[in-house]
């Protein structure tokens, strides 16, 4: 196998367990740490973060701005809760694996959980700098086939609309509460059919 110096921490009980990316003969990545265990091929970021969230499921995980300005602690289980809420969400607007979506915000918990649940049912996720220019923006949606944009505020969603590349239910808008939105189009998706598209996402996909 040949290494294509890429390396991960996905152990954080273990600052120094760091898996790093192989290419191996098949043409297929792998994922080894230095004690030589490997990813196995149904391993994906789900699972990944499922198995890590199971261990403290109570802890914090993240944390966010509340109304008032302050950060305050989202535990993990909550965290998990969420990202298969938005998960299903996406599902039900025809969000799927190998759907080529953007993502176009500051880094924030909006940002992390829509970029994660897309991972999770093997969409593909292209971030794109807030600070973009709309011919910037327009290149990435043509050169990438973007199929749906989240974007952070109505400044950007204009910027989006002006590539006319998206139709305007496809441009969704952080400052609107596409979240909760998602999640409430997603009550319609049970939790065996989640679980199967996120099965379906293998360690070697993109």
């Amino acid at each position: 196998m040949t290494s294509i110096n890429f390396k991960y921490r996905l152990d954080d009980e273990n600052p120094k367990n760091i898996w790093t990316r192989f290419l191996n003969t098949k043409g297929q990545y792998q994922y080894i740490n230095p004690k030589g265990v490997a990813l196995g091929d149904k391993d994906n970021i789900y699972s990944i973060l499922a198995k890590r969230i199971a261990r403290n499921p109570d802890e914090d995980m993240v944390s966010e701005i509340n109304s008032e300005g302050h950060f305050e602690p989202v535990i993990a289980k909550d965290y998990l809760n969420r990202v298969r809420s938005v998960a299903k969400g996406m599902l039900a607007i025809g969000i799927k694996k190998g759907t080529p979506i953007s993502i176009i915000s500051h880094t924030s918990l909006d940002w992390a959980i829509t970029d994660v649940a897309a991972l999770s049912i093997g969409a593909v996720v292209v971030p794109i700098y807030e600070t973009s220019s709309t011919k910037q923006i327009s290149y990435i949606f043509q050169d990438s086939d973007i199929e749906y944009v989240f974007c952070e505020n109505s400044d950007l969603v204009d910027k989006c609309k002006r590539t006319n590349l998206l139709q305007t239910d496809r441009i969704l808008n952080y400052q609107k509460d596409i979240l909760n939105q998602l999640i409430s189009r997603g009550e319609k998706i049970s939790d065996y059919d989640l679980d199967k598209k996120i099965d379906q996402v293998k360690s070697s996909d993109l």
